[in-house]
């Protein structure tokens, strides 16, 4: 059923609207009845701003065993290396049903003692995207191993 009740989160509208290919989510009251509509973008309105200047900061993508997934650790690593984790988003791998991709905004664009101290400890960092424009000379060396792989 491609509908949700007038109290449901949005998390839930979301997840209709991607299983359902619809971009309009019917929503019902206490009787049942129809009382309007969710846009997808409305649902992610209601999420508000991603905290943190715009532009600013990085995102990493960690690629894990779902066994393997701890947050309190993954973000006590990060905070060791003076940054912060501003949001975390959680998706099964589309390859593999035992693993899953983190995708972590962090507040901060130095990402190389970052990504060394997670891949330290066992954690696969399959991507990572920075605001800065300079780009490091490793930083530079794995996109292209990545681009290369893609080709692939």
């Amino acid at each position: 059923d491609a509908f949700v009740q007038h109290d449901q989160h949005f998390y839930r509208i979301m997840e209709l609207a991607i299983q359902n290919k619809i971009q309009l989510v019917p929503v019902l009251d206490e009787q049942q009845e129809y009382a309007g509509v969710v846009t997808v973008s409305d649902a992610l309105a209601a999420f508000g701003p991603v905290p943190g200047p715009t532009g600013q900061g990085s995102i990493v993508v960690l690629t894990m065993e779902e066994r393997d997934y701890s947050l309190s650790q993954i973000s006590r690593y990060i905070e060791e290396n003076n940054a912060k984790i501003l949001s975390a988003h959680v998706v099964a791998d589309e390859h593999d049903p035992y693993r899953i991709r983190l995708t972590l905004r962090l507040n901060t664009d130095n990402l190389a003692r970052i990504t060394a101290t997670l891949e330290r400890f066992g954690y696969l960092v399959s991507a990572q995207f920075s605001g800065t424009a300079t780009v490091s000379e490793d930083e530079q060396e794995r996109f292209d191993a990545l681009l290369r792989y893609l080709s692939v």
